[in-house]
């Protein structure tokens, strides 16, 4: 009898030990972490102790590495110049240009090393981009220098069209692109309209001083008389244009227009 009992302890005690290392391999993996934690973040009393500097350059580390994930959301970079390895992680990236300017474009440069931009040397690639164009996939190595004369974007994955630079045209009629006859009983009333691209592509207007004159041009369109290109900029400005009796207007890009209100003297 005895030995019956002695042989239930220890099968009960077999099947409790198990659970009973495993927990207790549990608390020594979370007491692992909990020290890991603990180590790279403290209580703050490591980071109270930095010099601005110090703090400063564990944070571009921090910033470049989180950027360089997968999931990490575009970061958006002013004019400059940017080192791989230390602003950004060495790796390859979609680049854009994120906001109009004075103009709507921009371009980018990629040297060897900061040195060389700094020295003005040659550069390794680079190009214009504009507002309207496909991300450019680019390549950074550690040491590589990124100068760029406008505002830009920078993603490991395609951008999403939230992510990109979106135009909102001013509110007038739209004119598609076409050719318009001027004239009271015609396509465009005559009078003074202010002008603005209906799309982030631009606008393009051509006048005629007749309809005749424009039937007689060459495809090509260089026999106009007055030539207006409108790009989407920063500070939108409209083109002030003016059109009379007879008159060919030639849309080449969509524009919208707004007829400015008579002055009216009492």
């Amino acid at each position: 009898m005895k030995r019956k009992w002695a042989l239930l302890v220890l099968a009960a005690a077999l099947l409790v030990w198990p659970a009973a290392a495993g927990a207790a391999e549990a608390d020594a993996a979370a007491d692992a972490a909990g020290d890991s934690e603990t180590a790279i973040y403290g209580d703050g009393a490591e980071l109270a102790e930095l010099d601005y500097d110090s703090l400063y350059a564990l944070k571009v580390r921090v910033d470049a590495e989180l950027f360089s994930r997968p999931e990490a959301e575009p970061v958006y970079w002013a004019a400059g110049s940017y080192v791989a390895g230390r602003d950004i992680q060495p790796g390859r990236y979609y680049l854009i240009m994120s906001a109009p300017t004075r103009h709507s474009y921009t371009s980018y440069r990629i040297y060897a090393t900061q040195a060389d931009y700094e020295e003005g040397n040659d550069y390794l690639t680079g190009d214009l981009i504009f507002l309207t164009d496909e991300p450019v996939s680019i390549s950074l190595e550690d040491g590589n220098c990124l100068s760029v004369q406008g505002p830009v974007a920078l993603s490991v994955a395609p951008f999403t069209e939230d992510e990109r630079y979106r135009y909102t045209a001013p509110e007038g009629t739209l004119v598609p692109a076409g050719v318009y006859e001027v004239g009271e009983n015609a396509d465009i009333p005559v009078g003074t309209y202010l002008a603005y691209p209906a799309t982030l592509s631009g606008g393009d207007i051509k006048l005629y001083s007749t309809m005749a004159a424009y039937e007689s041009d060459g495809s090509w369109h260089l026999g106009y008389d007055t030539h207006y290109e409108l790009d989407v900029t920063a500070d939108l400005q409209p083109e002030t244009i003016r059109v009379s009796e007879g008159m060919a207007v030639l849309v080449e890009k969509d524009v919208i227009m707004k007829k400015q209100a008579a002055l009216v003297f009492e």
